[in-house]
């Protein structure tokens, strides 16, 4: 079984790097990306600890993937397969929902996410997956980036 995480291709070079880092790590660290969440988004992250977590879907296919697209956040979006040793880690939490959902519970038991009824559960991986364990697994497009990437941090403010 793995895992998956959508994010714009320009952010590839980065990823194949580093690994997958929360977005606290990003802005640690210095690192431009093209983010895929809003402002909202990384408040109620803050709001719920959840900062220096990376957030993976159960299912190669989320709904944010639509919200992040037709607003213009990213305009690509590349599928990332994560190794499922991932949630052998101690750290890993799981949300029952959307994690920036009021519905969402978080819990260490993996059956809060793989049990839930909602198609937006997500595992949640604190600070940093590395390069060995996530694999591209495909492209929305079957064509190679020919935009330029605006690349740029962010923060909750």
């Amino acid at each position: 079984m793995a895992l998956y995480h959508f994010t714009d291709p320009c952010n590839l070079v980065s990823i194949r790097r580093h690994g997958l880092l929360s977005w606290k790590q990003l802005i640690a660290r210095g690192i431009k990306h093209q983010p895929a969440s809003d402002r909202l988004s990384r408040q109620l992250d803050v709001g719920n600890d959840l900062e220096d977590f990376i957030h993976l879907c159960i299912e190669p296919h989320h709904r944010m993937v639509y919200y992040a697209l037709s607003r213009g956040r990213i305009a690509d979006v590349a599928w990332l397969e994560i190794d499922d040793s991932v949630t052998d880690l101690k750290s890993t939490l799981y949300s029952s929902d959307n994690a920036a959902s009021s519905r969402a519970t978080f819990s260490h038991d993996y059956r809060t996410a793989f049990e839930s009824d909602s198609d937006q559960a997500e595992v949640l991986v604190k600070r940093r997956i590395p390069p060995d364990k996530i694999k591209l697994f495909r492209r929305r497009a079957p064509r190679p980036v020919s935009r330029t990437c605006q690349r740029f941090s962010f923060s909750t403010e």
